[in-house]
């Protein structure tokens, strides 16, 4: 899930930077987009892309939406107490990098969120 959030997270913030979003299909930023866009096509259906503070950009949500339900689907896996994955771990140093990568987690999805509220 480590190389989904990222290539989710880099296509998110993309949009903050349009020459950078002009360029989505060209190097370094086309492998992001060819990984990313048959998952985000669908959701731009059902969450279209909506205008900016003062009507200036478009917040395109979808990479948003797919980084929640990530998020949401590693919560029941690694999560809560211990998550389905957590407690089939015997391995504590296994554990402790599990629980470090979920908190990772949480603090993008936070910083996403914001980043998106403030812009």
């Amino acid at each position: 899930a480590g190389a989904a959030t990222l290539a989710l997270e880099l296509r998110f913030a993309m949009q903050w930077f349009p020459q950078v979003e002009r360029q989505r299909l060209e190097l370094p930023w086309r492998p992001v987009t060819l990984a990313t866009d048959p998952l985000l096509d669908p959701l731009r259906r059902l969450f279209p892309p909506f205008a900016g503070a003062g009507g200036y950009g478009a917040i395109d949500a979808s990479a948003l939406v797919a980084l929640t339900v990530l998020s949401i689907t590693q919560e029941v896996l690694l999560g809560g107490n211990g998550g389905l994955l957590l407690q089939a771990c015997p391995d504590p140093g296994a554990q402790e990098f599990i629980q470090v990568e979920i908190l990772t987690q949480r603090v993008i999805m936070i910083a996403s969120y914001a980043a998106t509220m403030f812009r």
